[in-house]
């Protein structure tokens, strides 16, 4: 495997959140190209939420990125959001990967990776874990699902689930 530049999109609603941004700073850490889109769902402190959420037009402005593969951070609080944003985006495009990592993933893997639209999941922290399997999806420059189990990730191959539910590997 060569050293593939993979063009990386992640999503997060609403607030900043440390482990996304520490996330894209080690994917560019590895050369890697890293987009954030991000949007307004709810507003936690006075308990209001969007009242215009359009989850096709925000699936468009992650594809306007042309990401090779498409994170989802979630807590419990904002999965369903990023479930109907990864269910627009997959009807646009159902050829991106979409990964889903976070507290609420990590807390309950085998249901975030039953939903169809979820190809892959990151459990516990991924800074180790994401960048290895960012490395075993090179196939000289084009995005392959790998062959192999990485720590930490769990992943749909065809029919296949490739992975452990465990929390992965912690530098």
């Amino acid at each position: 495997n060569g050293k593939y530049r993979m063009k990386i999109t992640f999503v997060y609603p609403d607030f900043s959140n440390l482990g996304v941004q520490y996330l894209m700073g080690v994917c560019l850490r590895e050369g890697h190209d890293t987009n954030l889109v991000h949007y307004p769902a709810e507003d936690i402190f006075i308990n209001r939420k969007s009242d215009d959420l359009r989850y096709r037009a925000l699936a468009e402005r992650i594809l306007a990125t042309n990401p090779d593969l498409v994170g989802f951070s979630c807590v419990t609080d904002n999965y369903l959001y990023q479930l109907d944003c990864a269910k627009a985006l997959k009807a646009l495009a159902t050829d991106v990967p979409v990964i889903f990592g976070g507290i609420h993933v990590t807390a309950v893997p085998e249901i975030v990776l039953k939903e169809s639209v979820v190809d892959a999941i990151g459990i516990g922290e991924a800074e180790v874990s994401f960048t290895e399997f960012l490395k075993a999806c090179d196939n000289d420059g084009k995005f392959i699902w790998p062959d192999r189990p990485i720590d930490g990730m769990v992943f749909k191959k065809g029919d296949q689930l490739i992975g452990e539910f465990r929390e992965g590997a912690l530098p």
